[in-house]
């Protein structure tokens, strides 16, 4: 019974406390490549998130069908109500694949939810024939944002997708909005959820004892 508790504290924090990232946002598909991408140029797109814990932002690429020797450069600034930078990091050139999606990982941004943000990539060290493209559609796909060539509006949509680090009970909401009554609750799924597997793995054990002789399996 103590495995069995365990077990079942276990379940709680997977799903109820730690955190994993979760996808909010998926703008596609593409048409047409971004300016290239090297010296000062910069490339990028607004946006709105309606996450807390935005941590995780891919943008697809394009090499033109080389290997790439310079990193990106990313950074991720908030826009409304005040323009602040929110996060900062590199994406490796050896991340960087032809027609793949590239992943820039920050720290999750607590209180996302509700914000305008914008991202610009940018490649310093890159001349112009070592750039790289972002993928992007020539028309506006996504209305909570715009494409952005050097801090100014450029028409049409970056295509990019956004995830969040939150709880898997934090999502269940999705899951279980279209159920009636104590059904739509994400506890309660939860804890049937959790209650089923218990008992699955109370059986499966009683099982093993009895195939074992004992009270459950011996290694």
């Amino acid at each position: 019974m103590a495995a069995l508790a365990a077990f079942v504290l276990l379940q709680v924090y997977l799903i109820g406390i730690a955190r994993h990232e979760t996808l909010f946002l998926d703008v596609s598909p593409h048409d047409t490549p971004s300016p290239r991408i090297f010296g000062p140029r910069k490339v990028g797109q607004t946006f709105s998130v309606r996450k807390n814990g935005l941590s995780r932002l891919d943008v697809l690429v394009g090499t033109y069908g080389r290997a790439v020797g310079a990193d990106l450069r990313f950074e991720l600034w908030e826009v409304k109500p005040a323009e602040v930078l929110a996060a900062e990091t590199t994406i490796p050139a050896s991340a960087l694949k032809d027609n793949l999606f590239a992943s820039a990982v920050f720290k999750p941004v607590r209180r996302s939810e509700g914000k305008t943000y914008k991202f610009a990539v940018s490649a310093p060290g890159a001349a112009g024939d070592d750039s790289v493209s972002l993928w992007m559609s020539s028309r506006d796909i996504y209305r909570g944002g715009e494409t952005l060539f050097n801090d100014s509006p450029a028409g049409g949509d970056i295509v990019f997708r956004a995830y969040a680090k939150r709880p898997v009970i934090a999502e269940l909401g999705r899951v279980t909005s279209k159920y009636p009554g104590i059904l739509g609750s994400p506890l309660v799924f939860v804890l049937a959820a959790v209650l089923s597997e218990g008992i699955l793995i109370y059986f499966f054990w009683r099982l093993l004892g009895g195939l074992f002789g004992g009270k459950g399996p011996h290694v």
